[in-house]
């Protein structure tokens, strides 16, 4: 695994820690919505026949779980380790009710609450939880808590939509929230600049102790090119978060882009000295590479990214990752090597 990766590992936790406006959920300016039209009738009650167990063609070691800041302005995606097991999306959803790893993130549905039981029907998954999801406290949480569970289940090939059961009934609506009966995966995670385009990347910020990677959505014209959503998405790398709790740059401050390419699947980009003016740091080097290559790889078109420094290619950082070749994306982001 390339040495920048953004990863947590219990016995580095001291060091990692030397290096949001809300979450914009579902009716906000800007968001997704994850809610369909109040009212709507509960799902079906399926019978033997169109059911089928929830497990995948082949085993999984890893999952996605979508956790959020202590503060509950941003969902995270964290990947964790599990057993190989092909019933990976319901180990997902256990990791989801169990809650984060640490006290770096917070859990977005209430302790206690259990699974009951899942099954897919066509590309929809129920999942059936216990009454201890009920005791969300409000709206808002219940949209982070709905959000989080859509965004983890359907990270999934075959999953396209949830639909949630109580207890074994359908429900129709949580501390205020209307339900759909199967709600589609939120086309953005969490709204940043321009988010409600129709044409849209994340681009990778951190959290505010450098340990996690946080995407926005970065919103372009239909037409723009690759060249141009690079360019875009790096500036606003360079600029910084928006004026928001929760959220810091990943580039240090003053850095400039001195030019930027895209050919053949690579983007090569050109900062200015001030980049790697941290003066050493792990955290600060993986955080600079990891936001920039996932964001840039986030434009369709882009498998790699080629760093230069005042326009040299160096063989090593100053904390010593190499970064003489192209580097492509990582398969597992904010990966926290601990069961």
């Amino acid at each position: 695994m390339s040495a920048f990766i953004l990863t947590r590992v219990k016995v580095t936790r001291a060091a990692m820690l030397l290096l949001t406006v809300s979450l914009f959920l579902t009716g906000c300016k800007g968001g997704e919505p994850v809610t369909p039209t109040p009212g709507a009738s509960p799902p079906a009650v399926q019978s033997k026949q169109d059911t089928r167990p929830l497990v995948l063609d082949r085993a999984r070691d890893a999952v996605v779980v979508y956790f959020t800041t202590p503060n509950g302005k941003y969902l995270v995606p964290v990947t964790l380790p599990i057993n190989p097991t092909q019933r990976a999306v319901e180990v997902a959803v256990e990791k989801l009710l169990a809650g984060p790893p640490d006290k770096s993130l917070a859990r977005t549905l209430p302790e206690g609450t259990k699974i009951r039981g899942m099954y897919l029907v066509g590309n929809t998954a129920f999942v059936d939880l216990t009454g201890e999801v009920r005791k969300l406290a409000d709206k808002e949480a219940a949209e982070r808590g709905i959000r989080s569970l859509l965004l983890t289940v359907t990270e999934f090939p075959g999953v396209d939509q949830v639909a949630l059961l109580v207890d074994g009934q359908a429900e129709t609506s949580l501390a205020g929230l209307e339900l759909n009966q199967q709600m589609p995966r939120p086309e953005v995670i969490n709204p940043g600049p321009q988010s409600e385009a129709r044409s849209r990347i994340q681009v990778y910020f951190s959290d505010e102790n450098a340990l996690y990677l946080v995407p926005l959505s970065l919103g372009f014209k239909a037409d723009a090119t690759i060249q141009e959503r690079a360019r875009k998405a790096v500036e606003v790398l360079l600029t910084g978060p928006p004026t928001r709790e929760g959220l810091s740059r990943t580039i240090w401050a003053g850095t400039r882009l001195r030019d930027l390419t895209v050919a053949e699947g690579k983007a090569i980009v050109n900062l200015s000295k001030q980049a790697i003016g941290y003066g050493g740091g792990a955290t600060a080097e993986s955080v600079l590479l990891s936001s920039l290559v996932y964001t840039l790889t986030d434009i369709p078109g882009i498998s790699e990214v080629q760093l230069l420094i005042e326009g040299q290619k160096l063989d090593h950082l100053p904390e010593g990752t190499e970064v003489a070749k192209p580097i492509r994306r990582p398969d597992r982001l904010n990966f926290i090597d601990s069961r």
